[in-house]
């Protein structure tokens, strides 16, 4: 598999998100290689959230609907 780097993943980020729809992108990172570089990026047309295992309905009823 290819090596990504940061900005790799900011640019399509933000290519994803051009368009006038909506759209949810569900990263999983799980060797946690990312962790703390998403925590400082910011995207030009998208929120980035962090799903937890206590937040679930939070973020289901306050931030997607």
């Amino acid at each position: 598999m290819a090596e990504l780097n940061l900005k790799q993943i900011i640019d399509r980020l933000n290519t994803e998100f051009t368009e006038d729809t909506w759209k949810l992108i569900f990263w999983y990172d799980d060797n946690g290689e990312f962790a703390e570089d998403m925590k400082d990026i910011e995207l030009e047309n998208a929120r980035v959230y962090y799903l937890k295992p206590d937040n679930q309905f939070y973020m289901y009823k306050f931030q997607i609907m």
